[in-house]
């Protein structure tokens, strides 16, 4: 098969071909961006390139490129996605979308059995129908969450009938490059998003996803990569102390019952001594202090509480007028939430979290590409070119159905 591909970036058409096992005899690809050619070159260093789009349809008409078999290409996304300024056909970059039809419609006239794919980002109705008119089909929606760990909608315009993927059951935390995220410190079903780290808390940059929940759509996001979660593993121990009222220890009063706690040492990266306990030394994902355990032996997991000043004495609240009160963390036992209230510190989340951004390789993984196939340019170029890109397994599924 012989393939023409514009807007080819660093040949995610070609990766996707040879997964889904189609013999390829020759590849031409039209791009301009020199990062991607480079990539596309260090994977693929047969693929002949052909440089700008614009001229490709007088190379066409020409005969200089020889009979194409399959026409593929993604053209920009920027006027019609939901993140740009929706200037659409006006966007000189979406505008490109007619120099796809150009080529496909001399390359019709040359190959009656021409066959061809066109994709794109979710986009509104009417300038869904414009390209619908003029590729003479109605495109096919496919969410690259079945075979993937991130929400990717895609529109897929082909002359060949394309059927929904199987889903693939895959989360953020099976693609993760680290052992930092363990899953055994969730206790809750977690929400796709978890926070924003912008000062404003808003913006698309800003947020931080859960590993439990689909990664958000690969961008070129400014070169900064998407945030997860990861939770800051802090050296502890499981004891079993007699605390006071204000949680301090006193061992000499028979009193007061034995707790079983779990006690996070303070962020100064060494463990205690090791001995032949296991329970003497864990990693927890808490913040630095001292948390009732709801099973003894078993570091909590993250759960509900509240931070209230309380006035506690033998083990009971005395919060009468003149008391001395200090500022608590209230754990609950019952990975249950407190009541929500206007006041933020009612309700909280002892987990310890914090954040990082996606790495270039975790993006690959995201996109379905080969692990380093883009490790040959910078790493703000790397995520660029991936947001760019196609998901691979997507293509790859629907080049399977392909009449060959």
């Amino acid at each position: 098969m012989r393939v023409l591909s514009l807007f080819d970036g660093m040949s995610g058409g070609m990766f996707a071909l040879q997964r889904a096992g189609v013999q390829v005899d020759s590849y031409i690809a039209s791009e301009i961006d020199k990062y991607a050619i480079k990539v596309s070159q260090a994977n693929f260093p047969n693929i002949i390139h052909v440089g700008d789009v614009r001229n490709v349809r007088f190379m066409v008409e020409a005969g200089l490129l020889g009979k194409i078999d399959l026409l593929i290409g993604g053209s920009p996304c920027q006027g019609f996605s939901m993140a740009g300024k929706g200037l659409a056909f006006d966007d000189p970059r979406s505008a490109l979308f007619f120099e796809y039809v150009a080529v496909l419609n001399v390359l019709r006239k040359q190959n009656p059995d021409l066959l061809f794919l066109l994709e794109n980002v979710k986009m509104k109705k009417e300038w869904l129908a414009v390209i619908d008119e003029h590729m003479g089909v109605k495109s096919v929606v496919i969410n690259s969450a079945l075979v993937s760990a991130q929400n990717r909608v895609r529109h897929y315009w082909c002359n060949w009938p394309v059927s929904q993927p199987a889903d693939r059951g895959l989360y953020l935390r099976d693609i993760i490059e680290t052992g930092e995220v363990d899953t055994q410190c969730v206790a809750f079903d977690a929400p796709k998003k978890l926070f924003n780290v912008n000062p404003s808390g808003n913006g698309m940059n800003g947020w931080v996803y859960s590993t439990d929940a689909k990664a958000p759509t690969v961008t070129t996001n400014k070169g900064e990569g998407n945030k997860i979660t990861a939770p800051k593993y802090l050296p502890a121990s499981i004891v079993g102390r007699r605390l006071n009222e204000r949680g301090v220890r006193d061992d000499y009063n028979k009193e007061v019952p034995i707790t079983q706690c779990l006690q996070v040492k303070h962020d100064d990266k060494k463990m205690g001594c090791l001995t032949t306990v296991d329970k003497d030394n864990v990693l927890s994902t808490m913040p630095p202090g001292r948390y009732p355990l709801v099973l003894a032996g078993h570091v909590p997991k993250i759960t509900g509480g509240a931070v209230r000043g309380r006035s506690i004495i033998d083990g009971k609240r005395k919060d009468y007028k003149g008391a001395s009160t200090e500022q608590r963390l209230e754990v609950r036992d019952d990975d249950k939430s407190n009541c929500v209230t206007t006041v933020g510190k009612d309700s909280v989340l002892t987990n310890g979290i914090t954040y990082r951004k996606l790495t270039p390789l975790e993006c690959e993984r995201l996109q379905g590409v080969p692990d380093g196939a883009t490790a040959h340019v910078s790493n703000t170029q790397r995520y660029r070119m991936l947001g760019n890109g196609w998901q691979i397994d997507t293509v790859a599924h629907i080049f399977s159905e392909m009449p060959r």
